[in-house]
């Protein structure tokens, strides 16, 4: 099972209700952070209360996050990190966790070159490029020393193909890796390239796939005794009266396991996204502004609803959620209509949504009314 739960669907600024960039992304060997906005900790708490409070089996929890996963520089993205890192801190965090995110090609040189604290000082980077930010936080204590936790800081760049980057910054060693990093075990964490106005990428967040089911008919039909059905099941070949029963025939096709790709902040076609070979089980994409915005979106290089559902169909993606809305957005009502004449299987999330992907290819999606979460039925 892959969850996510939306925590902010705001664009700049909390408005109408809404809260700036933030999700979990709960999987069974540990949960996700994408993007972390102002106030993004005490979201998280309140929604954690609201599920014990309703007898919810979900908990996001500090103790589960493994993964802290940026889009980009802009506040709105990450203005939550350096508090909730220095809250995990004083409730006596001891797991160790992973950060990653996109920087520019002028910065990764740099740190290459002259290690994690090099200065930052070319005209070309722009002020809140996360190898910047990343620097100021290590200053105000989010170093292992300081926090009394573990965090393994790695920075991408897309410029010369997918560059990766492992910082310490209290040794100040930068190394140069050979190939991406494994963020963390069971998911498959890879980043997309995406069109901002500062480096950015977005996310896709996969579980692994699971065997087909074993095909106890089949083995009944061939009169096979529990020990011999109890091999193949485990994926042991047996051998009967010289005849070798290979397990892989008595599964069925491989379960694709759930995907959910979260695009940050992106201009309109994203080359990166066309590149995608199998569509992920659910896009969750900007869409700042309407079709009649379409200007301000290509100026500002964010995209409109059209574009978001183009992106879905581009990368085949099975469901698309909308997020990221202007403040000039009161009701979503004409962005999900003007994706949906695109993209069908489409719906626009709002704060404290959850969407719940399986292995059989089933996903729902749950909404908060201030008493519990009800699944919405004509949402997908």
């Amino acid at each position: 099972m892959l969850e996510v739960h939306v925590l902010g669907v705001s664009s700049a600024r909390p408005a109408h209700g809404r809260h700036v960039s933030g999700s979990v992304v709960d999987t069974p060997t540990g949960q996700i952070v994408v993007d972390c906005g102002e106030g993004f900790q005490e979201r998280m708490l309140v929604h954690n209360s609201q599920l014990k409070a309703c007898d919810m089996k979900q908990r996001l929890r500090h103790t589960r996050l493994r993964l802290l996963l940026l889009t980009h520089g802009h506040l709105d993205h990450c203005w939550g990190v350096l508090p909730m890192l220095q809250t995990m801190s004083l409730d006596g965090r001891n797991k160790p966790l992973a950060v990653a995110g996109p920087i520019s090609d002028i910065s990764f040189d740099a740190l290459l070159a002259n290690g994690a604290n090099a200065i930052l000082n070319d005209p070309g980077i722009v002020k809140v490029d996360l190898a910047r930010q990343w620097q100021q936080w290590w200053s105000l204590g989010a170093t292992n020393s300081e926090l009394g936790y573990d965090i393994t800081w790695f920075a991408v760049d897309f410029s010369i193909g997918e560059r990766w980057l492992k910082l310490n910054p209290e040794s100040g060693e930068c190394s140069l890796l050979d190939n991406p990093p494994v963020l963390m075990d069971g998911v498959c964490v890879h980043p997309h390239e995406t069109l901002h106005s500062v480096p950015s990428c977005g996310w896709s967040i996969q579980l692994a796939d699971k065997a087909g089911r074993f095909e106890r008919e089949k083995a009944s039909e061939m009169n096979l005794d529990s020990e011999q059905k109890r091999s193949l099941a485990a994926g042991e070949n047996v051998e009967i009266d010289g005849e070798l029963l290979k397990a892989e025939d008595f599964r069925g096709l491989p379960r694709v396991a759930p995907c959910v790709l979260i695009s940050g902040d992106t201009g309109a076609g994203a080359p990166s996204f066309s590149k995608i070979e199998v569509g992920p089980t659910l896009l969750i994409h900007e869409a700042t502004y309407t079709s009649e915005r379409v200007d301000r979106a290509r100026q500002w290089l964010h995209s409109t609803s059209q574009d978001a559902a183009n992106a879905a169909m581009e990368m085949s993606a099975k469901h698309l959620l909308l997020t990221h809305y202007s403040s000039r957005i009161e009701d979503t009502s004409q962005l999900l209509a003007e994706a949906r004449e695109i993209h069908p299987s489409t719906a626009a999330a709002v704060d404290g949504d959850i969407v719940k992907m399986d292995l059989e290819g089933g996903i729902s999606h749950l909404r908060y009314d201030g008493r519990g979460w009800s699944q919405l039925h004509d949402s997908f």
